[in-house]
């Protein structure tokens, strides 16, 4: 979450999270949900280019 930066999309931040966790010992991270929009999308979706907003989490940014 240090990491984690407002305008910073989806899929930039799950890539990043995959890449960490590979670091930290993963063989691999076949899928990883990443949902800033708060209108509620499935997770069955692929991460996209929706840019983390103010308010996206309460008492994150």
């Amino acid at each position: 979450m240090a990491d984690l930066r407002l305008g910073m999309n989806e899929y930039e931040f799950g890539q990043l999270l995959k890449q960490q966790m590979i670091a930290l010992g993963a063989d691999s991270v076949e899928w990883l949900p990443v949902r800033f929009d708060p209108a509620g999308k499935s997770y069955a979706q692929p991460n996209y280019n929706v840019p983390l907003a103010r308010g996206n989490f309460t008492g994150l940014i």
